[in-house]
């Protein structure tokens, strides 16, 4: 979890996570799954929504850069993402926290 939390700007492939913790792949997703109820791939793209999310709020990356500092293929892929994830678009999302956070709601 710690790799994947300093990683996520990296393709994260489950055989380097194995190779890593010196385990199977097979067995790490298993256990994996079986300890965190979630896939390794539905585990990283999590993370890299959180830090989307974070970066959306906190920062002022252009939403290209944060979809490019966090390894998604494309902004189309990113936005795709994040909506599945927070039911509005990246740019949707950035100008409702902004809203909230200069009117203290």
């Amino acid at each position: 979890m710690d790799y994947i939390h300093y990683h996520l700007h990296e393709d994260i492939k489950c055989s380097v996570l194995a190779e890593k913790v010196k385990l199977n792949q097979s067995y790490l997703s298993v256990l994996f799954k079986r300890e965190t109820g979630v896939s390794i791939t539905e585990y990283v793209i999590r993370k890299r929504m959180e830090a989307a999310e974070n970066m959306l709020k906190y920062s002022d990356y252009s939403l290209t850069e944060i979809a490019d500092l966090l390894n998604f293929s494309s902004y189309s892929h990113f936005a795709k993402t994040f909506r599945k994830y927070y039911h509005s678009s990246p740019k949707e999302y950035r100008n409702k926290e902004f809203r909230h956070i200069e009117w203290g709601k």
